[in-house]
């Protein structure tokens, strides 16, 4: 895993271990989201200048998703976060 669990706490400014399982699970389901947008892996980026902005965009996002918990619907629904939708934009390979 690309981000672990003490850097997503700091992010977050958490001091206790009470919800690390679902840090894990939030930041597993975020790298993978990532990977999926970009069509490849976070293993498979091997350029540092690459990684520096895609680990801060799942930061970001796991980062989110802790924050909006539960399930969506229209009077809960925030937009996702643009800032992560740049980074990944940056770094998509589109095709057409």
């Amino acid at each position: 895993m690309t981000v672990t669990i003490n850097e997503l706490k700091s992010y977050l400014r958490l001091d206790t271990c009470d919800e690390d399982s679902f840090l894990y699970d939030t930041i597993s389901a975020a790298q993978k989201h990532i990977e999926n947008v970009l069509g490849t892996t976070f293993d498979e980026v091997d350029d540092t200048a690459r990684r520096g902005p895609l680990k801060q965009a799942l930061l970001m996002l796991s980062a989110h998703w802790y924050e909006v918990r539960g399930v969506a619907c229209s009077d809960t629904m925030r937009p996702f976060p643009y800032s992560v939708q740049e980074i990944l934009n940056e770094y998509r390979e589109f095709t057409f």
